[in-house]
């Protein structure tokens, strides 16, 4: 059975609390997979952050078959990842799994983390029957929306929707699992929020600084975070120059609580406001204007003296996300095989400075984009070195280019370390990442070659050696 994970108001996210009273899930699978191919599990290490972790792994045999086991606390949401490709599933303490992937699976459309998620049957043992109870409500729950869409958004007809509430609550009014009643119940605040059933004042009291936060929870926390990502935007259209300042502001971030500490509601629960403050920070951080490190400072501090343990985590997590990939901090490192065998690191390129090109064996605009590159490198004369990273299993297809062409620089092997382009969140062929000669991130974000690559290749060039 193929179970539906969402709804669609629903973004799902994972958070674990402590191992100390976790109980092994087991996972058994069989899949298309060639022996070696790597098999996960993955949750967030919070929902508020979204920082994903790896929770076990292991490698399929030559049948294809796989064994996992992992600790889970609470019932929580997660990935079950065959090399890239990334499925859902929820995962109860000490609950048996049972996975068949298919052979047949959706294609790729143009990137490696915008494809269809990982498809598979699975049968599940000791878990209250959340699995199923989950997809079926999301099903039922997607279809009435998509059924009455216009009455729910449009029209002051309130029976329709409180018909089908009663209908679910009547369904499932009999199910042991706590997690998914408040599943049940914060997906219908979010629909009656939206259609604008409940105001915001009512959902902040009622519904957040009034009742425990369900940190792992994922309907509750994608609410949550749809809620006061609204709340926010409003907040800093108010308050833009006054924000900015207290964001930039040295030391603690008392001045910041302070301001949101404004609405009475929220001055009513601790907890909820640094919550809210973290997600500001996160929203923020990415604005010229904001300076970074003093961002990162308060949630540094955060860290440190939160009354809560959760949001102490919490912030740590914000800043392990936020500097990843960013200006000045460590590149991930990497050693992959050239054509003739031999191993390449990043660190042998220490001291200079580096354009990594990720392309796919399978995409023609990555080789076309090949011959720019030559021409941009050849403009810079030596300024920077290049090394095409090539995903994919046609490596034979990418060699033949490369001499065909009589490139230059080295074409490296990604498929022994095959979550690279994770690390380096590729998202789309061809990806262009600058690297500093300290190892650290210039940008990983460059533009195509056509797209005033140059200029920018200059600017963080001539950033760097004015450190120096």
């Amino acid at each position: 059975m193929i179970i539906e994970m969402k709804t669609f108001a629903a973004v799902l996210f994972v958070f674990i609390f402590c191992q100390s009273m976790a109980q092994n899930i087991s996972i058994e699978g069989t899949s298309h997979a060639k022996e070696g191919d790597l098999v996960r599990v993955l949750v967030y290490a919070d929902q508020f952050s979204m920082l994903e972790k790896t929770i076990a792994q292991t490698r399929c045999d030559e049948q294809g078959n796989f064994i996992l086991t992992a600790p889970v606390t609470l019932t929580t949401f997660g990935f079950l990842a065959l090399n890239l490709d990334k499925g859902e599933l929820y995962l109860s303490p000490g609950a048996s799994y049972r996975v068949a992937i298919p052979a047949q699976q959706p294609e790729i459309q143009g990137s490696i983390f915008d494809q269809v998620p990982l498809q598979f049957n699975l049968e599940v043992t000791n878990d209250d029957n959340l699995q199923t109870d989950i997809g079926l409500f999301n099903q039922l729950y997607n279809q009435f929306i998509y059924e009455n869409a216009q009455v729910i958004y449009k029209s002051r007809n309130k029976q329709v929707l409180d018909n089908f509430k009663s209908e679910m609550t009547m369904r499932f009014k009999n199910r042991k699992s706590e997690y998914l009643s408040d599943y049940i119940h914060y997906a219908f605040v979010s629909l009656e929020w939206l259609s604008k059933r409940l105001s915001n004042s009512a959902v902040l009291e009622k519904e957040l600084v009034s009742k425990p936060v369900l940190y792992n929870n994922i309907q509750y926390t994608d609410f949550f975070k749809t809620y006061f990502d609204n709340y926010l935007d409003a907040f800093s259209n108010r308050h833009y120059n006054e924000l900015t300042r207290a964001l930039n502001q040295p030391g603690d971030y008392l001045t910041l609580k302070q301001m949101l500490q404004r609405d009475s509601l929220l001055k009513s629960n601790d907890r909820v406001v640094e919550l809210a403050m973290m997600l500001l920070m996160s929203k923020s951080y990415s604005l010229p204007e904001v300076k970074k490190a003093e961002v990162i400072n308060k949630l540094k501090l955060l860290s440190g003296v939160s009354k809560f343990r959760e949001n102490k985590e919490i912030a740590t997590h914000f800043i392990e996300k936020l500097t990843d990939l960013t200006y000045g901090y460590p590149a991930p490192p990497f050693a992959l095989k050239n054509e003739y065998g031999i191993v390449v690191e990043l660190n042998n390129y220490a001291g200079k400075f580096v354009l990594l090109n990720f392309i796919s064996d399978q995409c023609q605009i990555c080789f076309n984009e090949l011959e720019k590159i030559q021409k941009i490198s050849q403009t810079f004369q030596g300024t920077f070195d290049l090394l095409t990273l090539v995903v994919g299993d046609e490596w034979d297809h990418a060699m033949k280019l490369k001499h065909d062409k009589q490139f230059q620089w080295e074409f490296l092997k990604v498929t022994s370390q095959m979550l690279l382009p994770e690390q380096y969140q590729v998202r789309t062929f061809p990806t262009y990442i600058l690297i500093n000669p300290d190892g650290t991130i210039a940008n990983a974000a460059m533009p195509m070659p056509d797209e005033n690559m140059e200029p920018y290749i200059t600017r963080y060039i001539k950033r760097f050696q004015s450190k120096q």
